[in-house]
């Protein structure tokens, strides 16, 4: 379903062993910020989800990211000095640093829950709060901790430390807490509400805060002897509260609220933090300077008191969920969701903005074929259309609607140049009581001025849903297409191919039929014999040799979602799903792995660039960069009688040959490629003895432009890429 123009090939490159993939949007980062602290107006530190961890020295106007032993949310952070700190988090996590939070050890806490809140009080007694009423002390200054009986399950969001012995902690179900014999005994105190309850502050032992869902706001003037409740003028859920004195108190919450008092708690006003995003920290370094920090790695601030709130955070639009993405040629990129915006960039992703948005309320798929004319499949599971921009998606204009009685709508995609492309989707009949289906596909040669339409009826009768899920092209001839149908009781999939550009389809029968293939699956085939399956569901990864008729499993030891591959050849292949998994093969997919990366978010969409830059587009408007300064150039001899090529004629018209000349016996391959680096057919792979060879490429039916020629010479007959060496070429088809 996604597999579409935007795949090029990495020539000559392969990717280190210290490639570091890197947030590119938002930035500095984009995970989620779960709490912020501040030694002074200059330095500070922010954690949060993904084991974040960044640090400011120039009062947030940069961050620098801190390298975190885990991956786990982390929640909450305090320093009982400018050397000693702590980071609570999931799993149990407890990490302590001793060198002002630029390096971090994990602690054992004797616990797998996911813990909320840390605080100590200038002692070596700390406490930490967390799920299911969890409460652990420390006595050692963090080095080791002792959970506590509580007399509540409820979680447990955040606490407060009055002094060595007193400290009070809040939670779910509307629960207060308080010990004052250093967590000996915790009792419950009466809070007026069955609201969960995010943070609790006090300015000095008698005067606190507490704020909560629904806008609540507590209030304290006996030091937690009882608890009133303040109006705060909003119903939004409050996550963040800090006090700079007795009088000046800031909150903040969901939908990018933010209130302030300056008497203490009695009038609260609203301030505007310019955006709609949840905040979930606050911290108050003097009564003109605070700092908030909350969902998708915002990070917001003001140093006037509130009037006017600064962003320290750069996005190109509010969050979406990038599904489809890629590169119509160097510099021209584009990404998109499935229901608002296409970003676009012109010079080669390095800045992106909001260029066009969807058609319609229903958007399938979407495609670019150059960097002005695209195609997106619209319309609901009634009635689909295929329409057609000229703008890069400022203006849409209908390219295709079916005008047959019949139902049809479409789901995939796939063009092999900027005026060939094909459709796929599904046709509906309706009979008596049920729906009665058959795929449909759709060609254009003139860049979706026309299409053809093809009706292939494979699924059995009776079928009550069904889709056409993913098409793959390795040129204008050979293609290939997922699918599947189910009735009443059983499930059918399916694999088509054409070895004539469309005009007809043939079923492949081969042992994929016993895996469900859903909306995410998809194909991608290097030659006519060699590619592999993704199934998004189930995880899996397989591989075929022979056009398609027999596939291997592939085990990659992992069990995320898988969304979405990319293969440079057939061996050095990526593939990314859910919970940030990013998997790396150099053997063809016998052995996997795991490449570090900077977000749990879901991973939709990667794909390399020519000069080595890979791209990775995903989960609330993510976009992942990996440099071409990690990536390390297979070292290419000098063009003498060692390894050398040419082609002639250059240009040509319909066929030309390329000659090499070999200085010992090898193995070599011979692949051309085109434009959007594709595999347009492969000449030549085995081994050949030294001296001069030559193969002639006849390119008759293939569209006039620039290809590329790859050579790979592998001296020891292997056939392995680790002593390969590659030499590239152009050449160009007249028309």
């Amino acid at each position: 379903m996604k597999r579409i123009i935007s795949l090029w090939i990495i020539m000559g490159c392969i990717v280190s062993l210290h490639a570091q993939w890197h947030f590119h949007n938002p930035l500095p980062q984009g995970n989620t910020l779960r709490d912020v602290y501040f030694f002074d107006l200059q330095t500070g530190l922010a954690v949060g989800d993904g084991g974040t961890i960044m640090k400011t020295s120039d009062g947030g106007m940069s961050w620098e990211m801190v390298t975190a032993p885990v991956k786990s949310n982390l929640y909450a952070l305090d320093f009982i000095s400018s050397h000693v700190g702590f980071i609570c988090g999931s799993s149990g996590t407890i990490l302590r640093s001793s060198n002002g939070g630029m390096t971090w050890e994990e602690t054992v806490s004797g616990t797998t829950v996911t813990l909320r809140d840390i605080q100590f009080y200038d002692s070596p007694r700390g406490y930490v709060v967390g799920d299911n009423g969890t409460i652990l002390v420390s006595h050692d200054c963090g080095f080791t901790w002792s959970p506590q009986v509580t007399c509540t399950a409820s979680t447990l969001h955040a606490l407060n430390c009055l002094d060595p012995l007193r400290a009070f902690t809040v939670g779910d179900d509307g629960t207060i807490l308080s010990t004052i014999n250093g967590g000996g005994q915790w009792d419950l105190q009466e809070s007026g509400t069955t609201e969960p309850l995010f943070k609790v502050v006090f300015s000095n032992e008698y005067r606190g805060w507490i704020c909560g869902n629904a806008g609540i706001i507590l209030r304290t003037l006996n030091a937690g002897e009882s608890w009133v409740m303040q109006e705060s003028g909003i119903q939004e859920g409050l996550c963040g509260l800090s006090c700079y004195d007795e009088n000046k108190v800031w909150a903040a919450g969901k939908n990018g609220k933010i209130i302030c008092t300056t008497d203490g708690g009695v009038n609260w006003m609203p301030q505007n933090s310019n955006s709609d995003r949840g905040l979930n920290a606050v911290f108050s370094v003097n009564g003109q300077t605070c700092f908030i920090a909350g969902d998708n790695g915002i990070q917001i601030m003001t140093f006037d008191g509130g009037m006017t709130w600064k962003s320290g955070t750069n996005s190109m639009y509010d969050p979406g969920f990038l599904r489809f993405a890629g590169f119509t040629d160097e510099l021209h990129a584009w990404a998109c969701d499935g229901g608002s915006n296409i970003v676009h960039s012109n010079d080669g992703g390095i800045t992106w903005t909001v260029y066009g948005t969807n058609p319609g309320p229903y958007w399938h798929e979407f495609v670019l074929s150059d960097p002005q004319t695209g195609f997106s499949l619209n319309g609901d599971y009634v009635i689909g259309e295929v329409d057609v921009t000229h703008d890069g998606g400022i203006t849409w204009d209908s390219s295709y609607r079916p005008q047959q009685s019949w139902i049809e709508h479409y789901t995939s995609v796939f063009f092999i140049s900027p005026d060939t492309g094909w459709v796929g989707g599904i046709l509906e009949d309706f009979i008596s009581y049920y729906f009665d289906r058959s795929f449909v596909i759709l060609k254009t040669t003139d860049g979706g001025q026309s299409w053809s339409r093809k009706v292939i009826s494979p699924p059995p009768t009776e079928c009550i849903w069904g889709d056409l899920i993913d098409l793959y092209f390795t040129d204008g001839l050979h293609g290939w297409a997922i699918g599947y149908v189910e009735n009443w009781d059983n499930y059918y999939s399916y694999l088509l191919k054409t070895s004539n550009g469309g005009a007809s389809w043939s079923l492949v029968s081969c042992n994929l039929g016993g895996y469900t293939w859903w909306d995410g699956d998809h194909i991608i085939y290097f030659n006519n014999m060699k590619g592999y399956a993704i199934d998004d569901w189930g995880g899996n990864i397989f591989k075929t040799t022979s056009g398609g008729s027999g596939w291997n499993l592939i085990n990659t030891g992992y069990s995320s979602h898988l969304e979405d591959g990319y293969f440079s050849d057939p061996e050095n292949g990526w593939v990314i799903g859910s919970n940030g998994t990013i998997l790396h093969t150099g053997d063809g997919g016998i052995s996997w792995t795991q490449e570090a990366c900077p977000t749990n978010y879901t991973l939709k969409r990667i794909l390399f660039t020519p000069n080595g830059d890979g791209w990775i587009f995903g989960e609330n408007s993510l976009i992942l960069h990996l440099a071409d300064t990690t990536m390390v150039p297979v070292h290419e001899p000098d063009i003498s009688r060692e390894f050398e090529s040419y082609a002639y004629p250059n240009p040509f018209h319909r066929s030309t040959t390329i000659s090499c000349h070999l200085d010992e016996d090898c193995y070599i391959s011979l692949k051309i490629f085109n434009t959007m680096g594709q595999m347009v057919t492969e000449l030549f792979s085995g081994q050949q003895s030294r001296g001069d060879h030559q193969s002639g490429w006849d390119a008759e039916g293939y569209p006039a432009g620039a290809y590329f020629y790859q050579l790979t010479r592998i001296p020891d007959f292997s056939g392995k890429a680790s002593s390969q060496q590659i030499h590239t070429g152009k050449v160009i088809k007249l028309k």
